[in-house]
């Protein structure tokens, strides 16, 4: 059941992020697609602000990386007693679920001191944003008044994460590009929606978070095939409604059980005079 929850919410993020900037088509319209093809290996970025404990971890900037399993994070932060580095190797657990967690282990420098840890942390994704929330606490060797100590540590980071490929990169600029000639910014010629330039969104926006995902959830699932198929469009006024019917599979990692998910996606829009924004969805 919870492999279940965690494809719905997957397929959920990508479609929904994708219809709202904005996806309608004609009257009755129909778009289907089917994606099982082998993906790239790609490495998902990430940029964190953090506060933590001890003290020379009370704030500072962490970035990161993920390729698939593994990842590593380089930390800093700066107070009153100097300067504080570190770098740290993650293995991504292959543990179902929607919350991907990590134990990790790394050394560091506080001005003139080595600093050794290990540890466990968390990933919380923020909705259908690209921001996420991680946690993570271990233990720290340090030296106190030149004495080695073992101290416990912690840290909480507001994050923002990316993917590094060219391709998804320059899919997902076009379909800004599309979003803010369309949207209310500068560029913006009220009128109807135009669909082509919606199909071509709802497709770059699909491709780009699913590539997100994958990387993301690499640590326990993987062979993610999905599809999905827009069923029915309606327009009242300044008020639209999409339905879609989604399907997919994926392999968890820790057992190598495959698990498959299915529904409908219910999503209603109000219209801004130059695009449609997304005001609630169902599944």
């Amino acid at each position: 059941m919870a492999a279940q929850r965690f494809l719905k919410f997957l397929l959920l993020l990508s479609l929904t992020l994708v219809v709202t900037l904005a996806l309608a088509q004609s009257e009755g319209g129909e778009n289907a697609a089917d994606t099982s093809e082998q993906p790239p290996r790609l490495t998902l970025g990430s940029i964190e602000f953090l506060g933590g404990w001890p003290g020379f971890r009370l704030y500072g900037l962490r970035l990161g990386a993920q390729v698939e399993q593994f990842g590593f994070a380089l930390e800093g932060s700066y107070n009153e007693a100097g300067i504080y580095a570190s770098l740290a190797g993650r293995y991504y657990l292959p543990i179902p679920g929607p919350v991907p967690t990590f134990v990790n282990a790394g050394a560091g420098i506080f001005v003139d001191d080595p600093v050794f840890f290990a540890g466990v942390g968390a990933h919380i994704p923020l909705g259908l944003s690209d921001f996420r929330l991680s946690i993570e606490g271990g233990a720290s060797r340090v030296l106190v008044f030149d004495q080695p100590q073992i101290l416990p540590y912690a840290s909480l980071a507001l994050g923002y994460t990316f993917i590094f490929d060219s391709q998804a990169l320059k899919e997902e600029k076009i379909a800004e590009r599309q979003a803010s000639t369309e949207g209310s910014g500068q560029g913006c010629v009220a009128g109807e929606p135009s669909a082509s330039a919606l199909r071509s969104s709802f497709v770059n926006r699909l491709k780009s978070r699913i590539a997100k995902a994958r990387t993301t959830y690499a640590g326990s699932y993987r062979d993610l095939s999905y599809s999905y198929n827009i069923t029915d469009v309606s327009i009242s006024g300044e008020r639209g409604r999409v339905e879609a019917r989604y399907q997919g599979s994926a392999t968890e990692v820790i057992s190598g059980k495959r698990v498959s998910a299915s529904g409908t996606i219910n999503a209603s829009f109000s219209w801004t005079g130059c695009s449609w924004r997304l005001e609630d969805y169902s599944y």
